[in-house]
């Protein structure tokens, strides 16, 4: 008994027809009936019975018929897992990231990633939350992980991953820059750099911290990017409100720029993956947000 004999029994039962069978399977119609008359002569039964041009299950027939069914579906199983694993060590993930993250925590994301997975490859695409969050519903991309996180609609669906507070980005030499924490307040009377249109879920976050602050900030540049923002900064044009996961609070006391958090914590962005609610991820996509959703797992928002 072999898979082969299965297969064409299992056919010319839900066909009832040895010819239908053999199209069916793309095999010759006396080859079907001789590996059908070869699995009744090893089970010792007649499987089924002629009845005009076609043929119907015999009592035994229909009792086997069943297992037979259970039979090939396990092995219908066993090979796509299989090819799942194989997509799996070599697969390629489609990948979006906000600006903001793409220099410091998606590097970080990535390397324990491929730490586990070290075969599967990344197309990374960084862009503003509005065109990140219209690529993947256009199926351009597989995941990005975004700001601020959609609704959940009938296309997209998002994971919380974590907070990012705002800090106060300050050229070197400011007043406010020998504290460790500066108050918001503090920074009324400053010439502010925002960023452009294109950020407008960070200039939205800005404008209403300051106004709950008690003040209307200053524009005094916008910028198209948080790079040219970090260099008005810096040179003295301004202040600026920057995303905490782009400014390095940590490492950035030194010459340039001096980022130190706001007092209390006022403003902040949620970051979460974000994916196509219908779209069927690939099993390497699939094992990148098990990846990163356990690596935030436990932190609330």
């Amino acid at each position: 008994m072999d898979l082969t004999q299965l297969a064409y029994f299992r056919a010319a039962a839900q066909l009832e027809h040895f010819s239908r069978a053999a199209d069916t399977m793309h095999v010759a119609q006396p080859a079907l009936s001789r590996q059908i008359r070869t699995l009744e002569t090893e089970l010792g039964v007649t499987l089924f019975d002629r009845v005009g041009r076609g043929v119907r299950l015999t009592a035994a027939g229909r009792a086997i018929l069943p297992r037979v069914e259970r039979a090939l579906a396990e092995t219908d199983a066993i090979g796509r897992d299989v090819r799942a694993l194989l997509e799996l060590e070599s697969g390629l993930v489609a990948l979006g990231f906000l600006h903001s993250i793409g220099a410091h925590l998606l590097p970080n994301i990535l390397a324990a990633f491929r730490a586990r997975h070290p075969a599967i490859g990344f197309t990374l695409h960084e862009g503003p939350y509005s065109d990140l969050e219209e690529r993947v519903r256009r199926g351009d991309l597989d995941l990005a992980i975004s700001s601020p996180l959609p609704a959940d609609d009938d296309d997209l669906v998002s994971t919380y991953l974590l907070r990012d507070d705002l800090v106060a980005a300050l050229p070197p030499h400011h007043p406010q820059a020998s504290h460790d924490e500066v108050r918001l307040a503090a920074l009324a009377r400053e010439p502010f750099i925002f960023l452009g249109a294109k950020f407008g879920e960070l200039r939205r976050i800005t404008w209403e911290a300051c106004t709950v602050a008690g003040f209307t900030p200053r524009v005094a540049f916008e910028a198209e990017g948080l790079a040219t923002m970090r260099g008005l900064v810096g040179a003295g044009l301004g202040v600026a409100l920057l995303p905490g996961l782009a400014s390095h609070v940590r490492d950035d006391k030194g010459p340039g720029l001096a980022c130190r958090p706001l007092m209390a914590r006022p403003a902040h962005r949620t970051i979460g993956l974000i994916r196509h609610r219908e779209r069927i991820l690939s099993p390497a996509a699939q094992a990148f947000v098990e990846v990163i959703v356990a690596r935030f797992a436990g932190v609330e928002p």
